[in-house]
């Protein structure tokens, strides 16, 4: 009797699974025992009406291959070298805004230290009220309070 009724069918197909062929790497639709796919187990195997290797076939298919093999790696270190260019275009300009990002926190620092010179005292009284609302001693000794502190006591020195 025959196994491969209706209902054993699709068991059968959700047993293949993704393989990939160990003879030339190709992935294919095969059983858990499947090592090689069907052209590579067919050179592998061949049938009993299959013809003989002829070494000059053969010798003529692997230039093929060769040559097939020289084109894409010429074509692939094209692609590489044009990625070079374009790696070294990016590190240049990389360079560039490096620069000009350094040129302009500088500007900004020096606008911000002429700005800061300029800014007016904070009164004497309203200092010792601003410190003794903030000091640590009064907040658990926050990170906050203790920044808020040394940020009102360098204000007190200019």
């Amino acid at each position: 009797m025959n196994d491969t009724g209706p209902q054993s069918l699709p068991s059968l197909l959700a047993a293949r699974e993704l393989r990939e062929c160990a003879g030339c790497g190709t992935r294919f639709i095969g059983w858990s025992w499947h090592t090689h796919c069907h052209a590579c187990y067919r050179y592998i195997k061949p049938g009993p009406d299959a013809s003989q290797h002829d070494p000059e076939t053969e010798t003529r298919l692997l230039k093929i291959e060769l040559e097939m093999i020289r084109l894409e790696l010429a074509q692939e270190r094209k692609a590489y070298l044009e990625i070079a260019d374009q790696l070294a275009v990016l590190e240049r300009a990389s360079m560039d805004l490096k620069t000009e990002r350094d040129l302009w926190m500088e500007r900004y620092f020096k606008a911000l230290a002429a700005r800061s010179s300029r800014r007016p005292m904070i009164p004497p009284g309203i200092l010792r009220r601003l410190l003794w609302l903030c000091h640590p001693d009064r907040h658990g000794d926050s990170e906050a309070a203790n920044t808020a502190t040394a940020w009102l006591l360098s204000q007190r020195k200019r």
